[in-house]
């Protein structure tokens, strides 16, 4: 259901511990703005270079967008799927892969052992057609993940408060590998496994709470897991209330829990902190349509489209939205009062 893009713009703050105070989340909700905003910019500048054939200055505006998010492999993802969402696989191929490139992600063992890397290239290598390099990069990210899970599962759980750079580095290859398991494979016991053992080892981080949170409610088949990841992303809310990422997984676990009230509260408070994401639109128009208010979740569902077009899921429920409102009655214009004529009295002789 999340895009890459969304799960990457959360794990962006993977290495900034969050305070409880709400100046220091308003400072680094305003810096992770702008640094979407850059990141968009950038892509835009490099997608025109490309198409003037100049790809050292298209390379160079891509390594600016990757380096100003740390340079790390989730952020080489992040780039890739806004040259995706910008309607050019094309150069998303070029950036991961180009063995003549600046990054070659596919090259670099500190970037390429990310398995969300391998399915973002699968996708962009899939959508200009070229299907048996699509179906080379989905095996190497299986491989990826697998290897995350097999090799990394002795690692000790953080005591104090920060953890060393092994249970950070184990930190961020589980949650890729539960997030790809998740949002790829739709392996629930592989995603919760991954995402389970990465919030052992780390469990008061407001990303572990959130990512375990959050995928536990989406695949849960029991009451009983609904409430766990209800707890989870509630303690992650109180911790970032003014994160829309994270609103957005405690609403989505309210809806779970058939709260629509406390979940169209919260969704709406995420939309108005983060307008531009897909997902959280979404979300909110999920709950709108439960409550078969469809004028407001067609708009809802329309807007998540038009933030990403590639958006099944939207789609097929904003169709359902459009067939809503179809056999509504259309809304009773105002009548206007008839005006009365005043008679005029007459003269007396």
């Amino acid at each position: 259901m999340l895009s890459f893009l969304f799960l990457f713009l959360f794990l962006s703050a993977l290495r900034i511990a969050l305070s409880s105070k709400e100046a220091n989340q308003a400072i680094l909700m305003q810096t992770r703005e702008m640094q979407r905003q850059f990141v968009a910019e950038r892509v835009r500048i490099a997608i025109e270079a490309f198409k003037r054939g100049e790809q050292g200055t298209a390379e160079k505006a891509i390594s600016d967008a990757v380096r100003i998010q740390g340079g790390t492999s989730n952020a080489v993802v992040t780039v890739a799927e806004e040259l995706l969402r910008q309607d050019r696989p094309d150069y998303a191929a070029i950036m991961l892969c180009d063995e003549e490139g600046r990054i070659n992600a596919c090259q670099n063992p500190e970037l390429n052992w990310n398995p969300l890397l391998w399915a973002t290239l699968a996708k962009a290598r899939a959508r200009v057609g070229n299907k048996e390099e699509a179906d080379q990069a989905d095996r190497e990210a299986r491989q990826r993940a697998g290897a995350i899970l097999t090799e990394m599962g002795n690692t000790p759980p953080v005591h104090g408060d920060r953890p060393t750079p092994l249970q950070e580095n184990a930190v961020q290859r589980f949650i890729s590998a539960g997030l790809y398991y998740a949002e790829v494979r739709k392996d629930a016991e592989q995603a919760l496994r991954a995402l389970r053992k990465a919030h052992e080892i780390w469990p008061d981080n407001i990303v572990t709470e959130n990512a375990y949170g959050y995928t536990l409610v989406d695949f849960a088949r029991t009451p009983e897991e609904v409430e766990v990841g209800l707890q989870l992303t509630l303690r992650a809310a109180q911790a970032a209330p003014l994160s829309g990422e994270v609103l957005d997984s405690y609403g989505w676990a309210l809806f779970r829990k058939n709260d629509l009230v406390g979940a169209q509260r919260i969704l709406r408070q995420a939309v108005d902190l983060e307008p531009n994401i897909a997902e959280i639109h979404y979300h909110l128009a999920r709950v709108y349509a439960a409550t078969s208010r469809w004028r407001e979740a067609e708009i809802e569902y329309r807007r998540a489209i038009e933030l990403r077009p590639d958006f099944p899921e939207a789609k097929a429920s904003h169709r359902e939205a459009t067939a809503h409102l179809k056999t509504m009655p259309s809304p009773t214009p105002p009548v206007t009062p008839a005006a009365v004529p005043v008679a005029t009295p007459s003269r007396v002789p």
